[in-house]
């Protein structure tokens, strides 16, 4: 592990606990009703769709083959212990999906909300303006969703990898470490790229960004990663956070650029 790269994930972690400082300090706690709104109309919606998913398959399940019109011993049980089974299946399907996926759901969601966020930081820090255009503010909402669907793609290209080499012993006991990694990487690309694009980076160009400041990413996104990792409410959790990632992320690359400047441009 090189001098830059450590340099760079002290960086990245220093920015979580300046991010929250700054957020108070500049009156920017209000970004928390957003995603206390969308967690309420998520978490709703979500259980709505469970339910509506399970009576759809029950009653698929029924047209099929309906036990109650057989004749044998039980047979009047058989039917309400499928359905039982349908519904926990899909409800645990639901579950999995919703904690695998809620991250890079909440940075397409979000979107908006943080790309607006990352300008108003970046005017408190330099003072410059940034006035509000509709096409430019829609430009940078789909920038921001096209970055998080290409990170959640290229993630689950990884995932499936990562879940073959798994069963192969020894080497299988790191892969949740791995994925862990692969995800926070990809997580802080999305938080970092607001800032890219603002300062005028094309997509490949943020990529090769972010490449080179790897620890920047991996340390703003394994914060973000680490609450999502948390049962039951870590994805609740994590759409707050998602505002603190974003300001931490502004934050540490301006704080890395001073350091380039420090160091004469290297």
């Amino acid at each position: 592990m090189n001098n830059k790269f450590t340099k760079q994930l002290l960086i990245g972690y220093k920015s979580y606990y300046k991010a929250f400082v700054f957020i108070f300090k500049n009156n920017l706690f209000v970004y928390f009703g957003v995603p206390l709104f969308m967690n309420i109309i998520f978490l709703l919606g979500g259980f709505g769709a469970t339910i509506k998913l399970i009576n759809f398959a029950t009653k698929a399940f029924k047209t099929w083959i309906d036990f109650e019109t057989k004749n044998f011993w039980g047979h009047q049980y058989f039917n309400e212990f499928f359905f039982a089974i349908i519904g926990i299946l899909i409800t645990v399907l639901f579950f999995v999906a919703f904690m695998y996926l809620s991250g890079h759901i909440i940075m397409i969601l979000f979107s908006p909300l943080l790309s607006y966020l990352s300008e108003r930081v970046d005017n408190i820090l330099t003072g410059k303006d940034f006035p509000f255009e509709w096409k430019q503010f829609f430009s940078d909402v789909l920038r921001g969703v096209l970055i998080a669907s290409r990170n959640m793609i290229i993630e689950m290209f990884f995932v499936v990898i990562l879940l073959f080499v798994s069963f192969i012993p020894v080497i299988g006991w790191f892969t949740p470490i791995v994925l862990f990694i692969v995800s926070s990487y990809f997580y802080g690309f999305s938080f970092m790229d607001y800032t890219n694009e603002r300062k005028g980076l094309t997509v490949s160009e943020s990529v090769k960004y972010v490449r080179t400041n790897k620890g920047l990413a991996l340390s703003n996104g394994s914060v973000f990663s680490l609450f999502l990792l948390i049962p039951f409410c870590g994805v609740s959790i994590a759409a707050f956070v998602s505002i603190i990632s974003t300001v931490a992320a502004t934050l540490s690359i301006v704080r890395t650029e001073d350091f380039r400047k420090e160091d004469g441009g290297s």
